[in-house]
């Protein structure tokens, strides 16, 4: 069972994409239980290619690729850098923990 090596939160929410979730991460929005991921899955690809987010491209005036390539660069550094990702308690400290593993 993989719960005796690992717990899995799954956070998805159908419809979101990429820019969304990066707002999650930036503002800290996950539950307490899941601070400090060991990996990160970001599996919107196909929500990158739903009619909203060409038309947001559009209104950017951005081509849809480069708008996905955008959010997921955008994603990545957010998770990099992103406080959230790298809660103090008292055993540890910020820089003991490196950031997630992104997948």
């Amino acid at each position: 069972s993989f719960g005796k090596l690992f717990k899995i939160y799954n956070v998805a929410v159908g419809g979101w994409n990429t820019e969304r979730s990066t707002m999650v991460l930036h503002y800290d929005l996950l539950p307490e239980e899941m601070a400090n991921p060991d990996i990160i899955i970001n599996a919107h690809s196909t929500n990158e290619m739903h009619q909203n987010t060409i038309k947001e491209a559009q209104e950017r005036n951005q081509s849809h690729w480069d708008a996905a390539f955008f959010m997921t660069q955008t994603f990545i550094r957010t998770v990099l850098k992103t406080k959230c990702m790298h809660r103090v308690d008292d055993e540890h400290h910020v820089d003991d923990d490196p950031p997630p593993l992104l997948l």
